[in-house]
């Protein structure tokens, strides 16, 4: 069985810069953003486009997960999307057989953007 959780949140951040931290800079703004869910990120293979891995080494509020790598399988620069597949640790040490996640960024208006993150 297939469980799908979806939300959108709305931003007032400019797109490219929203989707420059979100596709190409995840590794070193992720924890910035939020030190304690991710203590640290590190590319472990790939050039930032399709194939790329990332191992999520997890902080302090994620106590029953220390890591999780993740694997680019979607990428549209065009439309603003990325797709995250775990491919190792994390949820998957949970009884997940697959866990995706997808971000999305649409313009509302000039700089409102509405993030649509869906985890599958």
């Amino acid at each position: 069985m297939v469980k799908e959780i979806k939300t959108e949140a709305k931003v007032s951040v400019g797109i490219e810069a929203l989707w420059k931290a979100l596709a190409k800079d995840v590794a070193s703004v992720t924890p910035k953003v939020i030190p304690n869910l991710v203590k640290n990120v590190e590319v472990t293979e790939g050039d930032g486009g399709i194939g790329t891995v990332f191992l999520f080494n997890f902080g302090s509020d994620v106590p029953k997960m220390s890591y999780q790598k993740e694997k680019i399988v979607e990428l549209d620069e065009a439309v603003h999307k990325i797709g995250l597949q775990v491919i190792e640790g994390g949820h998957l040490n949970f009884g997940f057989s697959s866990y995706k996640t997808t971000f999305q960024l649409t313009p509302i208006q000039e700089e409102e953007r509405f993030i649509m993150l869906r985890c599958v």
